[in-house]
């Protein structure tokens, strides 16, 4: 998809117009994967572009500080080393660029939103059989609306503390695709892996249904994630 680099705010041509004109050319492909419920990458994106915007108007000052200055010479009376001073026009251009890429961020990044909680709950993950003691490595049965299949991965969570906060990530690999049935049920699939796979002889399984069709690479696996890994860390 079509992105913006990370300081395209302060790179290139520091007119508000063009700058403004640039932002909406990204917004507008954003919102083209929004209309097809299309959440990643484009949210994850637009989310980290929004918040690098805010921390930049959050430190601003420390950031004016540290504007690279140029070496001009030497003053001997007093004696010191004189810098060139950044233009303070172009950081004001710079502030209002910002303040008008918040702006018009703001709504996308709502809408984005809107569309992750609602898939969040419409999304259901739900324990195969019992569950282990070690819960961080197993499978993971997906079916997104109607479709008589099931996609099956096997995942691996990792969880790690520091500075007193709990972090975790979940690997996916994708093995294959089964029908879905009475013949084919999720604990049945269970058992048939325990047998081809026996170095993971009691692994955790999860479904993962939705009642709509959804992107499965773009919204649904993405979303499955973040709730497994919170059942992972949380769940006793």
């Amino acid at each position: 998809m079509k992105t913006l680099s990370l300081n395209w705010f302060t790179e290139g041509l520091l007119d508000l117009e063009y700058k403004q004109y640039v932002l909406l050319g990204y917004l507008q492909e954003v919102r083209r994967h929004f209309g097809r419920t299309e959440l990643y990458p484009a949210f994850a994106d637009l989310i980290e572009h929004y918040r690098n915007l805010e921390r930049y108007r959050q430190a601003q000052q420390r950031l004016a500080e540290q504007f690279p200055k140029r070496l001009l010479g030497f003053s001997l009376r007093p004696p010191q080393v004189q810098y060139q001073t950044p233009d303070a026009n172009a950081l004001e251009d710079i502030d209002q660029i910002v303040d008008s890429a918040i702006e018009l961020m703001r709504p996308a990044v709502h809408e984005g939103k809107d569309i992750y909680e609602a898939v969040d709950r419409e999304l259901s993950v739900e324990p195969v059989g019992l569950v282990p003691l070690y819960k961080q490595a197993g499978y993971l049965f997906v079916r997104s609306g109607t479709p008589r299949c099931t996609h099956i991965y096997r995942f691996e969570a990792t969880v790690f503390d520091t500075g007193g906060e709990r972090y975790g990530g979940i690997h996916l690999q994708e093995l294959e695709t089964r029908e879905h049935g009475r013949l084919h049920t999720y604990e049945q699939i269970k058992l048939e892996l325990i047998r081809q796979h026996r170095e993971l002889p009691n692994p955790a399984a999860y479904s993962v249904e939705t009642v709509r069709a959804l992107p499965l690479n773009e919204t649904v696996l993405p979303v499955a994630k973040r709730r497994l890994i919170r059942y992972v860390m949380t769940a006793g």
